[in-house]
């Protein structure tokens, strides 16, 4: 948490479109108001984190051939599994990214061109915030069809799922913060 908050300091300044790849295995030695922080910032960040767990040979080691009972740690590491999954998963959807869980590294490749499609054609949309009051501000979108029928692709962005919308998967920030009401 400590490490890519350093990285949205950064890329605080730097202006256009901005994606982090997240090579992590999610498990997290920052405190829990570290990692609680970073959540609330990546929620109204303009930085999309894309993070890919490194666990995969870590859980599934290759066979050895032998048969052994697994020792009482591997229930503990299970739960650290699933939080560090957990928290991946977190930071990368409250930034409109996505996490991915590959179990072995030969996958890697796969996930790296999806990520570069995504990257290369995204669509974004964007709005004037309807108040100044430097508030955090959650945000929702849906994709309906139009009225005439035509592909949700061509119609508004509006109020109720269509369910032709299914076709399309919607990556988006879960919040923006407002700016601050200007001093007179």
């Amino acid at each position: 948490s400590a490490s890519v908050s350093k990285v949205l300091d950064w890329l605080a300044s730097v202006s256009g479109k901005k994606t982090i790849v997240l090579l992590s295995t999610g498990v997290d030695t920052s405190s829990t108001k570290q990692i609680q922080d970073l959540l609330r910032r990546a929620k109204t960040s303009d930085v999309r984190i894309m993070a890919v767990s490194l666990t995969g040979n870590l859980r599934n080691p290759p066979a050895t051939g032998k048969k052994k009972t697994p020792p009482a740690k591997a229930a503990l590491s299970a739960q650290q599994f699933a939080e560090a999954d957990m928290l991946l998963r977190q930071i990368a959807e409250s930034t409109g990214g996505l996490a991915y869980f590959p179990t072995s590294s030969n996958e890697l490749p796969a996930i790296f061109e999806q990520i570069a499609q995504i990257v290369r054609h995204e669509f974004s949309l964007a709005f004037a915030p309807p108040i100044e009051d430097g508030a955090v501000h959650l945000l929702e979108v849906r994709v309906t069809a139009n009225s005439s029928g035509d592909s949700p692709g061509n119609g508004p962005v509006g109020l109720s799922a269509a369910p032709a919308a299914s076709n399309y998967r919607l990556d988006y920030r879960r919040a923006y913060q407002a700016p601050s009401p200007a001093n007179p």
